[in-house]
């Protein structure tokens, strides 16, 4: 997953070359090749949940269930003769998260509570508040939501890509309906990340790099249990260390850590490190030609 995409120098306007006139492919043609879009973007989703880049724990699993959703509404939305929109549909359910969770936790506590506990339960409201900050909850959704949103629509471009990029006639023009359409709904999502605190943004987007790093080291403890290297009771020894870690990321308030390497670009040797393919992380490029995702198989340690 590109952990920083190019935001910055982006317009949010559409380049005159991406302005494709959909009347040049056939409609069934066209409805086709969008269904298949969106089967990409589906697939490109499981990926990032199996390589650990998308974790389905996110928010009891909501994260997850908003972009296969939108794939889902995209599809019934394609199937009607509608264009790719799925960005939009990504904000089914989850446009105003804060408001949302506060009257659902509000309604709870009001529901359950004696009129004698209720100031108890107004107290306790106001310790989750406290803990549990919602303006960041909703401020790092959006980001997490944005960048898993991108990454797999660039993922399923370079797919189509592979599949339509030499083709001539009704298919080319098809082809680059699509990806037009696929362009524009990847701006809408970079435009978000745009609006928001470049601090702020930073600070998400560094600790979301630590749970990836953390989810791809449990998944590879697994792989050690189910050959045999470790024993089971080692493997959840190790495992139950990581979910403390992945929990204690997604709440530190902290930017920068004592005692830790803050900046990978002051050390040129860990820099090569965290971004080697043997770690399965991409090295943000601005400006570059995206770097596919790739499939490192693990050497056999046996």
């Amino acid at each position: 997953m590109d952990i920083e995409p190019t935001i910055y120098e982006e317009t949010g306007q559409a380049d005159e070359e991406d302005l494709i006139d959909p009347l040049q492919a056939p409609p069934d043609l066209l409805q086709g090749t969008r269904l298949m879009f969106v089967e990409l973007l589906r697939a490109a989703y499981a990926a990032q949940v199996k390589d650990g880049e998308l974790d389905p724990r996110e928010y009891d699993g909501f994260l997850v269930w908003a972009l296969h959703s939108s794939c889902d509404f995209a599809h019934d939305a394609v199937t009607d003769g509608n264009p790719l929109s799925d960005w939009k549909l990504t904000d089914i359910g989850t446009t105003n998260l804060v408001h949302k969770t506060e009257y659902f936790l509000s309604k709870i506590f009001n529901s359950c509570c004696s009129t004698n506990a209720h100031e108890g339960a107004k107290e306790r409201l106001e310790t989750f508040r406290d803990q549990e900050p919602l303006e960041y909850q909703q401020l790092r959704f959006d980001v997490l939501l944005a960048l898993s949103f991108i990454d797999a629509h660039k993922e399923a471009q370079d797919r189509m890509e592979d599949e339509f990029g030499k083709e001539t006639g009704e298919a080319a023009a098809a082809f680059r309906v699509v990806m037009s359409e696929s362009k524009c709904e990847v701006r809408k999502a970079e435009e978000v990340l745009i609006r928001k605190n470049k601090k702020k943004l930073n600070h998400v987007i560094s600790h979301f790099l630590c749970v990836i790093l953390h989810n791809k080291a449990a998944r590879y403890i697994k792989q050690l249990n189910e050959s045999g290297v470790l024993l089971k009771k080692e493997a959840r020894h190790f495992l139950e260390e990581i979910d403390h870690h992945i929990i204690h990321i997604r709440k530190c308030p902290l930017d920068k850590h004592p005692n830790s390497i803050e900046f990978a670009s002051e050390s040129p040797a860990l820099h090569v490190d965290m971004f080697s393919p043997e770690m399965g992380v991409v090295e943000p490029t601005v400006g570059n030609k995206r770097q596919r995702r790739k499939r490192v198989r693990q050497k056999s340690i046996l």
